[in-house]
């Protein structure tokens, strides 16, 4: 189905559609200006949609009906945000990681040293 919104979804993205009591949760295919066009994976029952039960079932699974705040779509600042916090956390990940490896390799050399150095100021006196 193809949406118009003002800021749409990037491809890959899954969004959840309400309309009255039904969600209808689908993926962006593609994208352009300001509309998009997502794939669900039922079939939609267009009468319930409606509001009317006179359409024949599709023989797909009906929308759930569930009761839901309307799902707000991720802005573009939401999803700049977003990448920023990703990109600082895997910052922090390497550095902790980073630091941890050369604490560890900086330990080892420490204990294959100090043992010959040891051994060295004992005969010295």
């Amino acid at each position: 189905m193809m949406l118009r919104i003002p800021i749409p979804p990037s491809p890959g993205t899954y969004v959840e559609i309400q309309l009255n009591d039904n969600v209808i949760t689908a993926r962006t295919v593609w994208a352009a200006e300001q509309s998009c066009g997502v794939q669900t994976q039922a079939k939609i029952d267009m009468g319930a949609i409606r509001g009317t039960r006179d359409a024949a079932p599709t023989g797909g699974a009906s929308p759930a009906r569930v009761a839901r705040a309307p799902v707000r779509l991720s802005s573009a600042d939401d999803i700049a945000r977003s990448r920023r916090n990703s990109s600082l956390m895997q910052y922090l990940t390497f550095v902790l990681v980073g630091t941890a490896a050369a604490s560890s390799l900086g330990w080892e050399v420490y204990q294959t040293l100090s043992a010959p150095m040891h051994a060295i100021e004992t005969k010295l006196g």
